[in-house]
């Protein structure tokens, strides 16, 4: 029978993402444990009150103060930090890779068109790991040739101390910027204020400003008008992995010497983002068609039918306007209902590839995977963070 174990948690029940993160501790201790909790406040079994008279196996949890590491050193215990502040270099971490967050983002805005960007952030005690996403978003930009320009305002409760100027700061950078534009906002509720200051200044959205949040907090997203589009982060994969990496260290393995990175989920599409920005008008009006067409399913002879033009012409004119070719456009508008259905609906993977013109499970599946790197079960998986999973995480213990 496995070794029971008694960790220091440090996760607080009444945050929302580190409850997800808990999912996830808690998967890899259903597989591995048992394991039990306890916890500076009392919240989750008996309070800890000193790690050096504890006696316990491991700290893992958001641990955000150098006094904690101070104090988890001086003990000698096993612990994994999950939280973007650093309580010293003897705490190792489990963290998003914000790097992948940014460089995706960028292409997400590329590939539909944009030419015009923005990077809007807030100043957090955690600002350093929001410059790794502004840093690699504007460098895969400049990789194209495009400037963004970077705002980043105060943190929420200094915020609201003075959120009239704040309000107006955020409005004069919006009017200042050359339109279409696309802006990743740090987080979701960032990104909620975005849409409010383009609706005081009648901007519309996503025809003038595209707004995409990093979080995909269900209930920001639908709550918005219009509904927000959002870069998921998978907080159970980085609760299971922190377990997992906290119970190789309980099993004597050597600390690592960088922190453990848990790459982004998929960017659920909604409103905010959902259009392709062209100057060309047979492109707006191919575009237009494949949007309501590419499910039926169409081909790229379908669509030039559509067009006073030859498709020689077309498919020249359809390049240098979007850098990829009408049949790509097409997989695109395809993936972007497969991703909304498996995301939102509990239709069967068979049922999705139907809806979205694939003759059979097995297209629809090789398809997905190619454009999104991850498979259908997968993708579903990754978009639902709150749901409790029964597949196992992967991990080498």
């Amino acid at each position: 029978m496995a070794k029971k174990r008694r960790i220091a948690l440090f996760i607080n029940p009444y945050d929302h993402f580190e409850r997800l993160c808990f999912t996830g501790i808690e998967r890899f201790a259903n597989q591995h444990g048992p394991w039990e909790y306890d916890s500076l406040t009392g919240i989750f079994g008996h309070t800890v009150t000193d790690l050096g008279a504890w006696g316990g196996d491991g700290v893992l949890g958001f641990l955000r103060k150098q006094e904690t590491g101070e104090r988890i050193v001086a003990a000698g215990v096993a612990a994994v930090n999950i939280s973007n502040l650093d309580p010293g270099v003897f705490v190792p971490a489990v963290r998003r890779d914000y790097t992948t967050t940014g460089v995706i983002a960028a292409e997400y805005f590329l590939h539909r068109g944009y030419e015009n960007h923005a990077f809007y952030g807030s100043l957090t005690p955690d600002v350093d790991m929001k410059r790794i996403v502004e840093h690699s978003f504007t460098a895969r930009l400049q990789k194209e040739g495009h400037t963004c320009s970077v705002l980043y305002q105060q943190r929420e409760s200094e915020w609201k101390k003075d959120a009239q100027r704040n309000h107006q700061e955020l409005l004069d950078w919006l009017r200042s910027m050359p339109k279409p534009v696309a802006v990743l906002a740090t987080e979701d509720l960032r990104a909620a204020r975005l849409l409010v200051a383009c609706r005081d200044l009648g901007l519309n959205v996503p025809e003038d400003v595209a707004v995409l949040g990093k979080g995909n907090d269900e209930w920001v997203c639908k709550f918005t008008r219009p509904s927000l589009s959002s870069i998921c982060e998978d907080y159970s994969e980085i609760g299971y992995q922190a377990a997992a990496l906290l119970y190789r260290l309980m099993e004597g393995a050597k600390r690592p010497s960088a922190s453990v990175l848990v790459a982004p989920g998929p960017i659920i599409t909604r409103q905010s983002t959902d259009v392709t920005v062209t100057g060309d008008v047979l492109v707006r009006k191919a575009l237009r068609y494949i949007a309501q067409h590419a499910c039926d399913p169409i081909t790229v002879a379908d669509v030039v039918g559509q067009l006073p033009i030859h498709r020689t012409r077309f498919e020249f004119v359809f390049r240098r306007a979007l850098h990829r070719p009408p049949y790509t456009e097409i997989t695109r508008v395809r993936m972007d209902r497969a991703e909304k259905l498996l995301a939102e609906t509990t239709c069967s993977v068979s049922e999705v590839a139907a809806q979205c013109g694939f003759g059979n499970y097995s297209s629809f599946s090789v398809a997905f995977k190619r454009e999104t790197g991850v498979s259908p079960r997968t993708y579903r998986r990754q978009s639902r963070p709150a749901e409790a999973r029964q597949s196992p995480g992967q991990v080498r213990l």
